[in-house]
């Protein structure tokens, strides 16, 4: 009977023992799934607060080589300038509505729009075929574009080498083309790995140069889903490879026909103005018309009314009278940031 006493009184403190330690053990699990589930709450709390400000700062980004993409003749010929007004609120509401039918919460997101041309020649040839009576009409236009919107721009890349790259990158003895397909590379790399850019509208379709700067994005489908082609005049055809990307069209912004040909006997151009051929004064060095500026000041005089002339169509672009390269070549020309 003592022997089955004290086997019972073992047992006893045998249990108690493995009790004693199941108690501890369960206390630390305890301890620990608390401290987890504390970890886990404080992670989702900086997901949730991570994810509303990458809200609070996304944003939209429009690169457009304004070489190539031409506004609507009524915009650039409307009266003191004031078609770059209307072209930026047209150019704005059409970025929203085609970003509001990829992203649905893309409300609150800003829209900054970077368009980069050679003001000087582009000036000359709108003149030239007849959409500005003056090429001095093209810096007021540029102004209340500018101004229409906080985040809107239109960046003179200046014209001959070396002005834009040197302001990109220092380099010299680049073509203006060659230097703003260099920034539209660098502005693709940064942006597209931004992820406060939610959005990239990238308007360069009409040169055939941009496509390199594309082929990185080629077969990655959730970079190119972030990336639409804007087409105004039609697209080269390698861009039709890309088919990963969205496409638009802004047609109410854009001219969707290459600029007719100019007529060399029809205008000659003197330092303010156009005046026909055939009265003419003798040829002599006309001065700038504008210098190379990013942040053109809105303050800046606005140039006399625009005539109302219809613009004539073609297929085709022609040399301008002044013996420069192409306009076919010139219009490949992109936009410099």
């Amino acid at each position: 009977m003592l022997n089955h006493h004290q086997e019972l009184i073992e047992k006893f403190k045998t249990l108690s023992e493995e009790h004693a330690n199941l108690a501890n053990d369960y206390l630390s699990e305890r301890d620990i799934r608390r401290n987890y589930q504390k970890a886990v709450d404080e992670q989702k709390q900086e997901a949730r607060e991570h994810e509303r400000q990458l809200e609070a700062s996304s944003f939209v980004l429009a690169l457009v080589d304004g070489d190539g993409a031409i506004f609507q003749d009524a915009l650039l010929q409307a009266a003191g300038g004031d078609g770059g007004s209307e072209a930026a609120s047209r150019l704005y509401h059409a970025i929203r509505n085609h970003v509001a039918s990829l992203h649905s919460n893309s409300g609150s997101w800003p829209v900054m729009v970077q368009i980069y041309l050679s003001l000087d020649k582009l000036a000359m040839k709108l003149a030239q075929v007849g959409l500005l009576r003056s090429p001095s009409e093209l810096r007021a236009f540029a102004q209340r574009f500018s101004v229409n919107q906080p985040l809107f721009s239109i960046i003179d890349v200046g014209q001959g080498k070396e002005r834009a790259d040197h302001k990109i990158k220092g380099k010299q003895n680049w073509s203006v083309t060659q230097s703003c397909i260099d920034t539209f590379r660098e502005m693709l790399r940064t942006f597209s790995d931004n992820p406060t850019c939610r959005h990239i509208i990238f308007g360069g379709c009409h040169d055939a140069g941009y496509l390199l700067n594309l082929e990185q994005f080629k077969h990655n489908e959730m970079k190119a889903a972030q990336i639409t082609l804007l087409e105004t005049t039609p697209a080269y055809r390698g861009f039709a490879d890309l088919s990963h990307f969205k496409r638009a069209r802004f047609d109410t912004v854009f001219k969707c026909e290459p600029l007719p040909e100019a007529t060399p006997s029809s205008f000659v151009a003197t330092s303010n103005v156009f005046i026909p051929a055939a009265s003419a004064p003798p040829p002599a060095q006309s001065p700038a018309l504008f210098r190379t500026a990013t942040n053109p000041s809105p303050r800046a005089s606005v140039a006399s009314p625009v005539a109302n002339t219809p613009s004539s169509s073609s297929n085709g672009t022609g040399p301008e009278p002044n013996g420069d390269a192409s306009w076919g070549m010139y219009s490949s020309t992109c936009l410099e940031l």
